[in-house]
């Protein structure tokens, strides 16, 4: 049995719950310690899964270059040849001269046919490992929105955790919600909103800093990490979104902010987010709430240049 369960068998008899009782609850935890780390090596496995396959193609590139380099090499010394035998044939009065130059350029494009056919070659493996490199792209990138998917995004969490489980590197998240996409959508059509979304992807990424990372979470909402930022920075950081939204679209959104604490894992931490962003609903949408621990506070709001 697992030290951990072991531990909470002991300490659930000692608060004298009946046998089945206890016994649901131990199974309850054993089931959410396995959860957590099935989520967690499944993320491990995809990203290595996907390093892998990138230090495949490069060497596979890094060989095709090899080959190209080598072939243009050898061709490059029958070039100088032909242009040292044009200098001479320059320097002399034979009246034979012209078909000698037929006689060496004819060498020369025999000598070339080959390198031809070898770029021709090696530029179709180029765009096949290209093609092969994209689709490692497409495995993390939302189609619609152009910006991480959803596993981006939970792969990219866990390596947040670990680093912050390993060396103290704080984080936060956001979660922002389109107000009323659904009337849009009813309203507007689903083409609109499609474009809409892409569009407030769009304003969240050009607003945040570098080394964020920007992802739609799924159907009209989006997550930002911020990799090194605590909590009250973040949520300013999310409040200028929020607020370059409402300035430069004709939507609005609303956001719940969270900060990486002692024992937190993936499913903690975005829950305290989305109760904020729950929050910020709940205060009239168009704004920015931040979950401290014991509770949520609202985000002063700034001013927008063309308020609504």
């Amino acid at each position: 049995m697992d030290i951990a369960l072991m531990f909470a068998d002991i300490s659930l008899w000692s608060f004298g719950l009946p046998p089945p009782v206890g016994l649901a609850i131990v199974v309850a935890i054993g089931y959410w310690i396995t959860w957590r780390k099935r989520v967690q090596r499944e993320a491990i496995n995809n990203a290595r899964h996907d390093l892998n396959h990138a230090r495949r193609i490069v060497k596979e590139l890094e060989s095709i270059a090899r080959g190209v380099r080598g072939r243009i090499n050898r061709h490059h010394a029958d070039i100088v040849s032909f242009k040292h035998r044009l200098e001479k044939l320059g320097e002399s009065e034979d009246g034979l001269v012209g078909s000698e130059v037929c006689d060496e350029a004819d060498r020369l494009v025999r000598s070339m046919l080959p390198l031809a056919s070898d770029v021709a070659q090696a530029y179709y493996e180029i765009r096949r490992q290209t093609n092969l490199l994209m689709q490692i792209t497409e495995t993390r990138i939302d189609a619609l929105t152009s910006v991480c998917n959803r596993r981006a995004l939970d792969d990219d969490l866990a390596a947040l955790l670990a680093r912050y489980a390993l060396n103290g590197d704080k984080f936060s998240i956001v979660l922002f919600d389109i107000d009323f996409f659904k009337k849009l959508n009813d309203e507007m059509g689903h083409v609109y909103g499609d474009k809409m979304l892409a569009q407030v992807a769009r304003q969240i990424a050009i607003n945040v800093d570098d080394g964020d990372i920007v992802a739609r979470y799924g159907g009209e909402e989006f997550a930002v990490l911020l990799p090194l930022s605590e909590l009250r920075p973040a949520s300013k950081r999310a409040e200028k979104i929020r607020r370059a939204i409402e300035e430069n679209l004709k939507v609005t959104v609303s956001g719940g902010v969270a900060q990486v604490q002692t024992g937190d894992d993936a499913l903690s931490i975005i829950s305290r987010a989305d109760e904020a962003l729950y929050h910020a609903k709940e205060q009239g949408r168009n704004n920015i709430c931040f979950h401290i621990g014991g509770h949520i506070e609202r985000e002063q709001p700034t001013a927008t240049a063309n308020a609504k």
